[in-house]
């Protein structure tokens, strides 16, 4: 028994100090529901999009703030435009808010016009997760069906929570001045796809009928001096063409750092359309020369419109199946 005794001491001692030491306990845990009801006004040039959503949560005490504390961290703009509380008996308080409001997005169109979206609002608590755990309320959350986009269909709506971790106390007297902290956040996901072929082929229109007066222009080879000018101005109008068309379309899509399909066909067709320049030139300076005779110089010229055209079409069939292969998943 003696043997025991000190053990014994031991242990009470353990758990004395298990009982006494400080818990983190949160203070509060609320769950909160969201239902999309609009979404677009999607704008490439701003980087945004706008959306319609109820968010609603059920409180056992009555609580004027659960809803108005929350912050929408990727917003450019929030208006509430409607909200109301009811008391449920033996449920507790019932609080809901219509918030309509513009959100920041990353447009991602390197893809374009085969074109998918992963939309994201933030909604993040007013207290770090010492204090107050947001969850999402998954069973009661969802989307309108019948929301009607523009070329765009929702494929996906998901609904998820996180820990958004700061490198900053925020002045916390509590904590200290070089720790970090972290804040609950609710992410409502929406992904959004498109196949948008009427603007598609409205953008790219300029450049393919610029590469077919470029192949049409082979035909115009000639010994004549008048007919080489006639084909040069036909071929320089076509680049003049094709660079404002690149300028339209990139007021149209907005900045972007990575080239898209329609990028692409422009490019390419400046190329082509170079192409028929340089040989055009070419041939005209080794007629003047006497270096070849017309008919090897039209031989010629018949082989660089061949081996470009080839060139062309493979370049813009790659990309074509790689943006679509893309938008497939």
């Amino acid at each position: 028994m003696k043997c025991l005794r000190p053990c014994f001491l031991f242990i009470l001692a353990a758990l004395s100090a298990i009982i006494s030491s400080p818990v983190h306990a949160l203070e509060k845990q609320t769950k909160y529901g969201v239902y999309l009801t609009q979404l677009g006004d999607f704008n490439f040039k701003a980087r945004t999009f706008s959306a319609t959503f109820w968010l609603f949560t059920v409180n056992p005490d009555k609580d004027d703030k659960v809803l108005s504390s929350l912050e929408l961290s990727n917003s450019t703009q929030v208006t509430v435009t409607n909200q109301f509380e009811e008391q449920i008996p033996d449920r507790g308080f019932w609080y809901q808010q219509r918030i309509r409001g513009t959100f920041r997005h990353d447009w991602d169109i390197s893809r374009y016009p085969f074109n998918r979206q992963v939309l994201r609002i933030e909604i993040e608590g007013a207290e770090d997760v010492e204090r107050l755990s947001i969850k999402p309320d998954i069973f009661n959350s969802g989307y309108d069906p019948s929301i009607n986009l523009d070329g765009w269909q929702i494929t996906s709506f998901n609904v998820k929570d996180r820990k958004k971790a700061y490198t900053s106390s925020f002045g916390d007297p509590r904590l200290a001045p070089s720790s970090k902290t972290e804040y609950g956040q609710i992410i409502l996901e929406i992904v959004v796809d498109q196949i948008d072929v009427s603007s598609f082929l409205t953008m790219i229109i300029t450049p393919i009928i610029s590469m077919f007066l470029a192949l049409f222009t082979y035909l115009l080879m000639s010994e004549q001096i008048a007919l080489l000018t006639t084909r040069l101005n036909l071929l320089a109008g076509s680049i003049f063409a094709i660079v404002i068309s690149m300028r339209s379309v990139a007021g149209e899509l907005g900045s972007i750092t990575s080239i898209n399909l329609v990028d692409v066909v422009h490019i390419v067709a400046i190329f082509y359309v170079t192409s028929a320049i340089v040989d055009a030139i070419y041939c005209w300076w080794l007629i003047e020369r006497n270096s070849v005779s017309f008919g090897i110089a039209k031989k010629r010229s018949n082989i660089i419109a061949l081996v470009s055209s080839l060139m062309s079409v493979s370049v813009l069939f790659v990309f074509f199946m790689r943006s679509y292969l893309h938008s497939l998943g």
